[in-house]
């Protein structure tokens, strides 16, 4: 009995720790890529969209959403899309990500099929006002999206993109439909994770008591109600009423500092 074969994803080859969003997309990780964006949105805000970190460029030029299309990745492609990816943005050679999800060129490296029209369908879908721009474009060496599909014998990716130009509306419905989805469920999670840190910074609670001495504070009161990290950065920004105080001067947990307080 041969031994069965099992795929492993290529590990994203630029700096990891610097471009979190391109290393999942890479890597064909949509469930790390989930997180990391409601991480960034967090970050920004309710409702934000973390339109920096989205249209980042790594080492070679490419966004996070070109990086999904070009290893065939529909469901991270939908989700960057979901979430406001701008799939106007092009390369140096002008190509954006609709040509790569045309071409696909790494789909096989993380075991997608390069002809599935579903990346495509997530680009188009989600962007109802620029299907006409986008199946228009061309690149540096004048292909356009279809032209590519066609090129690269993938059929599927050619009929959708060519039925697509004729009726955006009927060939793309429940690819818009999806990406709505996504983006309801991605909002979702962004509230919840906001209003979490509401309450956990809300008047008179350890961490936002902690907020007032900043430092050490923090650090001991967000240990102690076990809050993680973007709570703990957004502590340290925090300034507690003086209804706080009483809190902060009878609390045995969080002893008072003169310095801190003064």
């Amino acid at each position: 009995m041969s031994a069965r074969r099992v795929l492993v994803p290529p590990r994203y080859p630029g700096d990891a720790n610097v471009s979190r969003l391109h290393a999942a997309a890479y890597e064909a990780d949509v469930g790390t890529l989930a997180a990391l964006l409601v991480e960034e949105a967090v970050r920004c805000g309710p409702g934000a969209t973390p339109e920096a970190a989205l249209e980042a460029l790594d080492f070679q030029g490419y966004t996070p959403l070109m990086r999904a299309a070009s290893n065939g990745d529909a469901a991270c492609a939908a989700l960057l899309i979901a979430v406001g990816a701008d799939p106007n943005h092009a390369a140096s050679s002008g190509r954006t990500a609709l040509h790569y999800a045309a071409e696909c060129p790494l789909a096989p490296s993380v075991g997608h099929d390069p002809g599935n029209p579903e990346v495509a369908g997530a680009i188009l879908g989600g962007n109802p006002a620029c299907v006409t721009s986008l199946l228009q474009t061309k690149d540096q060496w004048a292909w356009s999206a279809g032209e590519l599909a066609r090129h690269f014998n993938h059929a599927r990716t050619h009929g959708l993109l060519t039925a697509t130009a004729t009726d955006p509306t009927k060939y793309l419905e429940k690819h818009r439909k999806h990406v709505e989805l996504l983006k309801q469920e991605h909002n979702e999670k962004v509230a919840e994770r906001f209003g979490n840190a509401d309450k956990a910074m809300a008047i008179g609670t350890p961490i936002c008591v902690a907020g007032y001495g900043r430092g050490t504070y923090v650090k001991l009161a967000t240990k102690l109600i076990g809050a993680n990290e973007h709570l703990i950065e957004m502590a340290s920004g925090c300034f507690a009423s003086k209804m706080s105080l009483p809190l902060l001067l009878s609390s045995p947990s969080l002893p008072p500092s003169p310095s801190s307080l003064s």
